[in-house]
């Protein structure tokens, strides 16, 4: 039963701008601060500091402004800062006051670049203000869910209720935001408060994705669950129709439509546009593009003539880079993510200059440019890449090599923090470091590769040390004249420079404005480097003694990273509206095309008048007013408690008959009956402090139609989870410690018959089961943990008292344990799943979990009588049970098709033959075609191949507040068999076959509802003998099963349950 019950956890998910998993790395090895500023808490760790008060200012100054544009002025924020990983981000946990920055700032192919703290700040706290703003009820309440369980008619008169083979659990939320329209408002935030705007990078997007007529649908712009370019353009659509949508309705329109989202009535985002705006969402979406249109036709009208994209050379994916050139063998070194649904997913390729690959090198994943180099006689490619994670889970991008001759990765740094690597062609290499928040340019002697020696920290010199919040983004190093040239940002876009590194001086090369990026040294004199400077991204040659640039591209999207060939050739990245390719210019072309002003997109917000400009008042390097600085202390009974009520209508009783017959007869008085006998009503309930080391997980839910007088004799599910990050051992690796309480209580109606002679009585049973689960949780890396537990079951029964006729009395009710048990697990979990937009639908990869287990149980024999009083025996029985699983999705040559193997089994070493501690091997989670409990024994194996395929790839189809994405379906086939004692033999052996429909899509633009459908069919018999005393309704002492159709039906956040892994 403590099965049944973690499935109805499952629908317990936080609801949070990103969702955290149940365990979250919470980093407890650092020193932790935190204090008050005029309007929010900020927390921070150590060596921090000083940017934590940054980030104060930049918060305290946007703050008033943001919420006076909607009218609402939210709960004090606490603002976390981290510098945990080599990433950047942004998170705003809208029902928890909380936001999250990390301090690395944004370099991201699809963005351009602007102040990472002003820009993240008010960002996010755009966020907080106009999701709150939205909301229809209390925050504390975040979703209401209505759920339906339903059971297998299990047909065993000694078993109290069938396995669940019907789970449905649908979420209410109290906001309906789309993912447009979140990210659209948050770029936009405030008019005139230019931290991000409409800058050339977004307009390159938005223009190619219109004019290559691959604009996202209506559809597809309201949620996730996308390849990255997909989910930059989600921000991109919606940042410019946010901005399209105030320049026709007024700065006002962001608040009318978010007072129409918070109305009851509106619940959907076309009809809440439809009331705020008087056309509906759809409708106002087609003008948006047609007006789309019609502007980038009139834009590139001068320049139509002039277009000229060169000569593709790898167009498979939506990343791919011309790193380098061998001059030796006239290789390219490309990095591409072709195949492959994400940017960190990308490999190094070695092609010809056709385009052919030579060789893929799937262990280089390189997150900046690559270079040829050759090292004391080695040849081979420097790169940098995010390393595997410490022992903190945390990742860094560390320097590596790969030796071209023996084909293998070396590791040169651990937690260096390095990107964008150059070689001077004697053993120096210089390199871009990100540390505490702070990039500088660092050289460092390379060791002798062939020892495998990894290079200190303390090895690494600072050139120039970046002490005014700016940042470093590329690198190239010109042999001939020993100077170093890279690009930097300083306000927004950004600049190129010239260093020497010698005397570690800096020259910026002078601009004509716009943003000028990725330099490449031509000779001594000469830089090949990309430009927006008329609107567009192209590429020019730049002489440093003169100052004079010359044009050499022109194109509609955007072109990036030149790679020289010769005097007048070059490879680039051409934007296109499916992404970046590898383009070469072919020689002679372009030519030096005469500047010429491009009629740029400005940000269409310019035509709204700015609004609260005195509210925005930010002053570099000013210092806001702050609370001293302490110690964080985690508080839990501080932190916000979110409630999930629950209304769920759990059939296991049916008092009345099954629900099919019922309604087939229109018998509405059974079906009333059994409403309120199965009805239950409660909540869920979540706590967490701001840093998660303490969390709280709980569940109550009861059935009032259970006809008792007391609530401790009502039907209940109650748990209690409370887990801590382990304060003593943080520096050795993640672990968290946790109890989980489980108690639950089934009244069974009628269930209990006694008789003498010829008198008899029937009386109820109520059932009781608690349950508690002490557990420590290592987590060895981001995709493997191992779980030690004790845990205590105590299983007892109760007899409701009766009237006996005899003796003219009414006999009390007695409570009995009939099980106490004790038990010490070990679990061991793993999942290496490969990152795709489909892994929850259709995964690719593998998982295994293993869990030993040593138990000491004592289950009621019968009763003795001792000083006139009656007591329980109990039969002992120790055991060892040993259970494992293993999942391998093999990606078959066909686009979205899978072959999954799948095998899972268990062994039991106990005396005797007790079906109490049997392993059971049908129903939803395991053979489908017999029922879940129509398969037990001590020992148990289940060997499943599945094949799984796309039905329909892109629905990409909203009905109302339901999104629906993707349907595939599967056929499988299992082979099983359950035994106790000495083995059957393959006479045993069962085997079963069916299908599955699955049905990915979303609710209330936030949340994933996964839909299975699976009929399975048994084709062997399954006589099972009942026990004595036990007969059937109509009179049988066996149960049959097998030779019959069976269906499961789930409506989840997931497809597969995967219980056997805890």
């Amino acid at each position: 039963m403590k099965k049944l019950f973690l499935l109805s956890l499952l629908f317990l998910v936080p609801v949070v701008a990103k969702t955290q998993g149940y365990f979250p790395l919470t980093y407890r090895h650092l020193e932790w601060k935190q204090f008050e500023s005029a309007h929010a808490t900020i927390l921070y760790h150590e060596p921090l500091s000083a940017k934590a008060r940054q980030m104060a200012a930049v918060y305290d100054s946007v703050y008033l402004a943001i919420c006076k544009l909607y009218g609402y002025y939210p709960s004090r924020q606490t603002v976390i800062l981290r510098d945990t990983d080599d990433y950047s981000n942004g998170a705003a946990y809208f029902y928890d006051d909380k936001i999250e920055i990390w301090a690395t700032s944004l370099d991201f192919p699809f963005r351009g670049n602007h102040r990472w703290l002003e820009d993240v700040i008010s960002h996010e706290l755009t966020h907080i203000v106009q999701i709150q703003a939205s909301m229809k009820w209390s925050k504390k309440f975040p979703a209401w869910y209505l759920q339906i369980f339903g059971y297998e008619n299990v047909r065993r008169p000694d078993i109290l209720y069938g396995y669940p083979n019907q789970l449905v659990s649908v979420p209410i939320l109290n906001i309906m935001v789309p993912a447009w329209l979140a990210e659209g408002t948050a770029q936009f935030n405030v008019p005139g408060m230019y931290y991000d705007f409409w800058d050339s990078h977004r307009d390159m997007i938005l223009r190619a994705r219109t004019i290559d007529s691959t604009l996202l649908t209506w559809s597809g712009m309201m949620s996730f669950n996308k390849t990255s370019l997909d989910g930059e353009t989600v921000y991109n659509q919606g940042f410019h129709l946010t901005s399209w949508l105030a320049t026709r309705y007024g700065s006002g329109a962001m608040k009318k439509l978010n007072e129409e989202l918070e109305s009851m009535t509106a619940w959907s985002i076309g009809s809440a546009m439809e009331k705020a705006y008087g056309k509906p969402g759809e409708e106002l979406y087609a003008e948006w593009v047609s007006d789309l249109r019609r502007h980038y036709e009139r834009q590139i009208q001068p320049i139509k003539d002039e277009i000229d994209h060169g000569q593709p050379v790898v167009g498979d994916g939506f990343s791919n880079w011309a790193d380098d050139l061998d001059p030796e063998t006239g290789l390219w070194l490309i990095r591409s993510n072709r195949g492959t649904d994400y940017l960190s997913t990308v490999s190094a390729l070695v092609t010809d200059q056709a385009g052919v690959v030579q060789e893929e090198i799937p262990a280089v994943k390189a997150n900046s440019r690559m270079r040829w180099v050759t090292h004391k006689g080695n040849r081979g490619i420097l790169f940098t890449m995010i390393s595997p994670p410490d022992r903190f889970q945390s990742k860094w991008s560390d320097l590596y090599w790969y030796d071209a001759g023996k084909k293998e990765v070396i590791r040169l740094t651990t937690g260096a923090r390095l990107f964008s690597p150059v070689y001077d062609g004697n053993g120096v290499v210089y390199a871009i470091r990100n540390a505490h928040a702070k990039k500088s340019i660092i050289r460092v002697e390379l060791p002798d590769l062939l020892t495998g020696e990894c290079l200190s920290n303390d090895s690494l010199i600072t050139l120039i040390e970046n002490a005014d919040d700016y940042d470093f983004h590329t690198l190239d190093y010109n042999q001939q004249n020993g100077l170093l040239t890279g690009d930097i940002t300083r306000l927004h876009g950004r600049e190129v420079y010239v260093l020497n590194p010698v005397n570690r001086t800096m020259t910026f090369v002078n601009r004509p404005g716009g943003d000028d990026r990725e330099p490449r040294w031509l000779d001594q004199d000469r830089l090949l480097l990309t430009s927006d400077q008329t609107g567009i991204f192209n590429l020019y040659e730049h002489t440093l003694s003169t100052g004079n640039r010359v044009q050499r591209t022109q194109v509609m999207g955007g072109v990036f990273q030149g790679l020289p060939l010769n005097d007048s050739t070059w490879a680039a990245s051409l934007f296109t509206g499916t992404g970046y390719k590898v383009h070469r210019f072919r020689p002679g072309y372009p030519k030096a095309v005469p500047h010429r002003e491009f009629p740029f997109s400005n940000h269409p917000e310019s035509a709204v008048k700015p609004v609260f400009p005195a509210e925005i008042n930010l002053v570099e390097g000013s210092k806001p007013a702050v609370s001293a600085q302490k110690d964080y202390r985690p508080a839990i009974d501080k932190a916000p408690f979110a409630f999930y009520p629950v209304l769920r209508l759990d059939s296991y009783a049916q008092p009345a008959g099954e629900y099919s017959d019922l309604f087939s007869r229109s018998d509405l008085k059974g079906i009333g009956e059994n409403l309120s006998r199965d009805t239950k009503i409660g909540t869920y309930f979540f706590s967490a402090d701001r840093l998660d080391w303490i969390q709280l997980t709980g569940a109550a839910l009861v059935a009032p139609g259970t006809g008792k007088a007391s609530y401790t004799e009502l039907d209940r599910d109650l748990y209690l989870g409370l887990s801590v990050s382990d304060p003593f051992l943080k520096n050795l690796t993640p672990i968290r410690w946790g109890v989980d309480i489980y108690n639950l209580s089934r009244v069974a109606d009628d269930a209990v018959t006694i008789r003498e002679g010829l008198d008899s009585a029937i009386t109820d049973a109520i059932y009781n089961l608690s349950l508690i689960d002490f557990y420590g949780q290592f987590q060895i890396s981001p995709v493997q943990s191992v779980t030690l537990k004790y845990g205590l079951s105590y299983y007892s029964s109760k007899i409701d008292g009766f009237f006996w006729q005899p003796v003219g009395a009414r006999i009390p009710g007695s409570s009995q344990y009939y099980f106490k048990g004790k038990s010490v697990s070990l679990n061991w979990q793993a999942s290496f799943i490969k990152p795709t937009r489909e892994r929850e639908i259709n995964p690719v990869g593998r998982e295994f979990s293993i869990t030993a287990a040593i138990e000491q149980n004592d289950l009621l024999d019968d009763f003795r009588v001792e000083g006139g009083v009656l007591l329980p025996v109990y039969d002992r029985y120790p055991l060892k049970r040993l259970t494992f699983g293993y999942k391998e999705y093999l990606e078959l040559p066909f686009k979205s098709q899978t072959l999954n193997l799948w095998i899972r089994g268990a062994a039991t070493w106990a005396r005797g033959d007790e079906g109490f501690f049997y392993n059971y091997g049908g129903g939803l989670t395991g053979m489908r075609g017999y029922p879940f409990y129509s398969i037990g024994g001590y020992q148990f194996y289940q060997a499943q191949v599945a094949w799984r395929f796309p039905l329909v790839p892109s629905i990409d189809k909203y009905v109302g507040f339901w999104y629906f994405d993707r349907l595939f379906a599967g056929v499988f086939s299992n082979a099983g068999q359950a035994w106790t004692g000495d083995y059957p033999g393959r006479a045993g052996i069962l085997t079963d076959a069916g299908w599955e429909l699955r049905l990915e899509s979303s609710a209330f633009y936030l949340m994933p509802i996964r839909l299975f459908l699976s009929g399975a069919y048994g084709f062997q018999p399954i006589n099972i003998q009942l026990k004595d005393g036990f007969r059937t309704v109509d009179g049988r002492d066996s149960v049959r099963f097998g030779r019959e159709w069976l269906y499961y039906f789930g409506m989840l956040f997931n497809f597969d349950l995967g219980l056997e892994k805890r």
